[in-house]
């Protein structure tokens, strides 16, 4: 279970990164993943980072806002449906 959520959230940071907004690059480079006792947190630690990530206003030639939220949301429900799916299925099968 511990490695397949390491799994989905190393495609979270990887799509993080790619849709973090790029001007120097230093924002992109702040980008950290670790685990704590129950979570795995993606974070990025460019002082400016939080705002970016917020301002629906500000328009980018690279990359946009939202940076992190969009690939968790696009990424997490669908990769939990294909792993656990299957798993599910065959629990009610079994269940019969």
């Amino acid at each position: 279970m511990r490695e397949g959520c390491w799994e989905i959230m190393r495609e979270v940071f990887r799509e993080s990164i790619n849709e973090a907004p790029k001007d120097t690059g230093y924002l992109r480079s702040t980008a950290e993943m670790y685990e704590t006792a129950t979570s795995i947190v993606i974070r990025y630690t460019a002082p400016y980072a939080a705002e970016q990530h917020e301002n629906l206003f500000y328009r980018h030639k690279i990359g946009k806002a939202k940076y992190l939220e969009d690939p968790y949301n696009r990424i997490v429900p669908r990769a939990i449906k294909r792993r656990l799916g299957p798993k599910v299925r065959q629990d009610l099968r079994n269940s019969r």
